[in-house]
């Protein structure tokens, strides 16, 4: 036996990276694991905690590693649409040019929900 089961895909489906506006820079770490046996179920983690459970519990071996970085760009929107149904505007929120100025708008925000609320 190869130890394939066609059942189950090589691999999930891909999405590429979607890096939200003003966000900065995203980090990825993908990993390689070779199995032994078939698993009942596609895993996703998102700790390297986690991954260190998962490669003990079920008995796996890295074999591979890859780093990449990633930011936000004008094919973010399309990609969002075309592979998770989203629109892109939905997550966008224009940041302050400077900690000053948002730090000032934290301030304002807060004495105007302290004053209609009356909690100080």
């Amino acid at each position: 036996s190869s130890g394939i089961n066609a059942e189950w895909p090589l691999r999930p489906g891909y999405v590429p990276a979607v890096p939200l506006k003003g966000t900065g820079v995203y980090r990825y770490v993908l990993v390689l694991l070779e199995q032994n046996s078939v698993l009942s179920e596609i895993l996703q983690i998102e700790r390297l905690t986690e991954l260190n459970d998962l490669i003990r519990e079920h008995q796996l071996a890295p074999v591979g590693m890859a780093f990449y970085q990633a930011f936000w760009d004008e094919t973010v929107g399309p990609n969002l649409a075309k592979h998770l149904g989203l629109d892109e505007k939905q997550f966008c929120a224009e940041r302050p040019k400077d900690m000053h100025e948002f730090y000032a708008e934290e301030r304002f925000l807060r004495k105007e929900w302290e004053m209609k609320t009356g909690f100080m």
